[in-house]
């Protein structure tokens, strides 16, 4: 066995190793902000495509808030993928001096603090403009997202629907879901950051079976306010989305 501060040691150098492979925009905002880029090893991702997640450190602590991006090596089409975990990232997706303690562990698990609805778009608007420097964003196709990827997202989508149609998830579910992702908020939302780019969204697909999860991290002040239709609820409705894109055609 290795005395404890060997082994404390051989950690850092492992975790220093394995973020060899992140780099991070130079430029600060007012809030000590920067946008990190990682990029994702091909064992993980496909022969075809290049892939990259990008995520904010503010003041030294890591955002539970990625995109990932995906560039096709031949067409060159790019395809965007939100996530958002209140308490893992990968391995090599984080900042070493996170006020967190390192684990020996191939993920890190701690509690980031949860963002609002508003430092999402925030977030996202930062990552994109970051994007915007490397690649043509209007050669993105599609975005695919979990529902609980935004958790205003999910809470509103689930109260509506146990409103309009009760608990039930049947063969209709999807189309009902569908229609009103398309008439919500965060559409619009994710539309007006888009256009910034010149693409807005064509199409709203929802991908496979919806269903009920468990809403973990639900707080008291979001059932106390009735977000779930009631406060004895604490389940979701989650599902996958994709939002097919375009890039908008000028005369």
């Amino acid at each position: 066995m290795l005395p404890s501060k060997m082994k404390t040691f051989f950690v850092l150098l492992i975790w220093s190793q394995l973020l060899g492979c992140i780099s991070a925009s130079t430029k600060r905002g007012q809030n000590d902000a920067l946008v990190a880029v990682h990029n994702i090893p091909k064992e993980l991702s496909s022969e075809n495509y290049t892939e990259r997640e990008y995520f904010l450190i503010n003041q030294n602590d890591t955002s539970g808030f990625s995109c990932i991006l995906s560039e096709n090596k031949i067409s060159k089409y790019l395809s965007m993928r939100f996530e958002y975990s209140p308490d893992r990232k990968t391995a090599t997706s984080f900042s070493l001096t996170d006020t967190s303690a390192v684990s020996e562990h191939k993920s890190i698990k701690k509690a980031y603090r949860e963002l609002s609805y508003e430092e999402q778009h925030k977030e996202l608007r930062s990552i994109l403009n970051f994007i915007s420097k490397d690649y043509k964003i209007n050669r993105l196709k599609e975005i695919k997202m979990s529902m609980r990827s935004f958790k205003k997202l999910s809470l509103s989508i689930t109260r509506k629907y146990l409103d309009q149609f009760g608990e039930k998830i049947d063969y209709k579910s999807n189309e009902r879901l569908k229609k009103l992702i398309e008439e919500s908020a965060f559409t619009a939302d994710i539309n007006k950051t888009l256009s910034f780019y010149s693409i807005v969204i064509d199409k709203i697909s929802v991908l496979e079976f919806v269903y009920y999860s468990p809403q973990d991290d639900v707080i008291e002040e979001d059932i106390a306010r009735g977000e779930l239709g009631g406060k004895n609820r604490k389940h979701i409705i989650d599902g996958m989305i994709k939002f097919d894109v375009r890039a908008l055609q000028f005369n």
